[in-house]
């Protein structure tokens, strides 16, 4: 069974309805149906509460993070393995911080990210990349 690693934007545009909510709703379903949950990085998942926060105020962030907690979704912490496989993504200048953070769960899980952020284009060869 495939492993499924959400950046950040992909969960976002779920829970704001945005462009690709479709295909992350069907990556949710399919995960509950075969409780086989989806993979974010507490990095990630940190930068999704971030963004809320911002842009819907503390309030409204709270409720949408409250929702995404009932999601088959599991939050991976970052170990000193999975931080220096992060960093080597950093280092290439090939990513920002936190998308390093998905790009390494998605190469360590040996699944696929499910991303909006056309910044992961520049790793394609190094992961498989489901555009929402």
């Amino acid at each position: 069974m495939v492993k499924r690693a959400l950046d950040a934007s992909a969960l976002l545009a779920y829970l704001r309805r945005e462009k690709g909510y479709g295909t992350v709703a069907s990556a949710l379903e399919e995960a509950f149906e075969k409780e086989n949950s989806l993979l974010i990085s507490s990095v990630n998942w940190g930068e999704v509460v971030y963004v809320l926060h911002q842009h819907v105020g503390a309030e409204k962030a709270l409720q949408s993070v409250s929702l995404a907690e009932s999601f088959p979704i599991d939050i991976v912490p970052v170990d000193k393995v999975f931080a220096e496989r992060a960093a080597a993504f950093k280092a290439a200048g090939k990513l920002s911080y936190a998308d390093s953070f998905a790009a390494a769960l998605a190469q360590f899980s040996g699944g696929e990210l499910l991303t909006c952020d056309r910044g992961f284009e520049k790793v394609k060869d190094q992961i498989h990349i489901v555009w929402i």
